[in-house]
């Protein structure tokens, strides 16, 4: 009795997973086709022909000789690679020089690894003496149109995979619902999600390394009168692999599960056809 209800849960909580991954997917195909800059009055969404389509990359700030400010209201000074405590820190001699004031909130523990729980794109933040390096998202709006066409299709790639694999689940709880064994084509169903799951990490991996040929590395340095301040902040932007592993062996463990079960179903029939 428990487990039908458990598989009457997930069955329409795949199904609803499933109807509004189609509207967003309806959503952002006619803000491409009715709209020229992607926003219904208030509305918006994040990728669009007009202003260009999200592309993952590694973002590396260097702040040095800086003045470093969490949310508890404590502060940390790092001069180079050392670090001076508060009560260490004399302000005059901080005077006619370039210091950086970096605020960090939430409070972390310095060298740890955090995430920002802020809109997307979410970010993995480590944090260290003199630099941060974040793991983010830009936008990228390409003339060419082979390039703006694989931005496209990398964004999409990832929407209708999950619409499919929502959507197999659904069918597969809904059999399960009806009768709890696994079929030919419940295991079929099985093997495809994982295909889905394999082939689009494989796709994303593909497109991303090609256009980070394209894509080059983006620097952002201080000047002063023309002359570069050496001890001013330092941004470094590069194209990153955006490949999840979790996804890809999930795949693969669902396409050999697969297998698994279609001996068993087979050992099944055989023993059916001997009694």
């Amino acid at each position: 009795m428990k487990s039908n209800i458990l598989v009457s849960l997930l069955y329409y909580f795949f199904k609803i997973l499933f109807g509004l991954s189609v509207l967003a997917l309806t959503w952002s195909i006619a803000s491409e086709i009715f709209t020229s800059d992607g926003k219904f009055n208030n509305f918006f969404v994040d990728n669009h022909h007009a202003i260009g389509y999200s592309f993952p990359v590694t973002v590396q700030t260097k702040f040095p000789d800086s003045i470093v400010t969490y949310a508890s209201g404590s502060h940390t000074y790092y001069k180079g690679q050392g670090v001076i405590l508060p009560d260490k820190i004399n302000q005059d001699s901080l005077k006619d020089k370039i210091v950086n004031n970096v605020k960090i909130w939430p409070y972390p523990k310095p060298n740890s690894l955090i995430t920002s729980t802020g809109p997307k794109p979410n970010l993995k933040i480590l944090v260290n003496n003199s630099n941060i390096i974040s793991d983010g998202y830009i936008i990228v709006n390409a003339k060419e149109f082979w390039v703006k066409a694989l931005l496209f299709t990398q964004v999409y790639v990832s929407h209708i995979s999950l619409i499919f694999i929502f959507f197999l689940l659904s069918t597969i709880f809904k059999k399960l619902k009806v009768r709890f064994d696994f079929s030919k084509k419940l295991i079929s169903h099985t093997r495809l999600i994982g295909l889905l799951l394999i082939s689009k990490e494989i796709i994303n991996t593909i497109i991303v390394l090609i256009l980070s040929k394209q894509i080059h590395t983006i620097t952002v340095s201080s000047f002063l009168n023309g002359a570069l301040i050496k001890k001013g902040i330092y941004t470094n932007i590069n194209p990153r692999l955006d490949f999840d592993l979790t996804i890809f062996l999930l795949g693969i463990t669902l396409i050999v599960l697969s297998i698994l079960f279609y001996k068993g179903y087979s050992l099944r029939k055989e023993n059916d056809l001997t009694i």
